[in-house]
């Protein structure tokens, strides 16, 4: 199955918002859920991008499902990977609206080596560092990863989106 975007960031949407909130703080992050369709196993990924001020919060979403390719769903690492690479695509198109404002970039990936997610904490660390010179936020502090975009990938809505064959 290719990568089947179900629906994309609308990223004027997002530039237009973060022009009009000079003071936002911005923050970026994506999570993924396995599941199986027709005897196979795919994830569906959210990547999210929040922009924070008092009284002027919001949330732009994007979804896609792609095969998963994991062997060992243990220790998922191209699952996070491309959390990892989906996030930091949406952060380079956006890297000129992000100059000198204060931006997290929150990976779901655990930095305790008994996690399962740490599998992937050196390579994912390193991408983002290299990419956008920034370190990045990880467990348990990656909030917008771990919580924001975690509850929109299990959310009901999320679920429809299954892809096609």
């Amino acid at each position: 199955m290719k990568n089947i975007i179900t629906h994309k960031m609308d990223l004027e949407a997002v530039r237009g918002y973060i022009k009009d909130h000079p003071k936002a703080k911005i923050y970026a992050g994506c999570d993924s859920q396995r599941f199986k369709k027709n005897g196979k196993w795919n994830a569906r990924f959210i990547a999210c991008i929040i922009v924070y001020e008092k009284d002027h919060n919001k949330i732009f979403a994007e979804i896609s499902v792609e095969k998963d390719y994991d062997s060992n769903p243990s220790k998922p690492v191209m699952r996070l990977m491309q959390e990892v690479y989906k996030i930091s695509a949406i952060v380079l198109e956006l890297q000129d609206d992000l100059k000198d404002r204060e931006f997290e970039v929150h990976l779901d990936i655990n930095p305790r080596k008994t996690e399962g997610s740490h599998c992937a904490f050196n390579q994912a660390v390193g991408y983002v560092l290299g990419m956008h010179g920034i370190t990045p936020v990880v467990k348990p502090d990656a909030w917008a990863a771990s919580c924001v975009s975690d509850h929109l990938v299990k959310h009901k809505e999320a679920t429809k989106y299954k892809g096609t064959e």
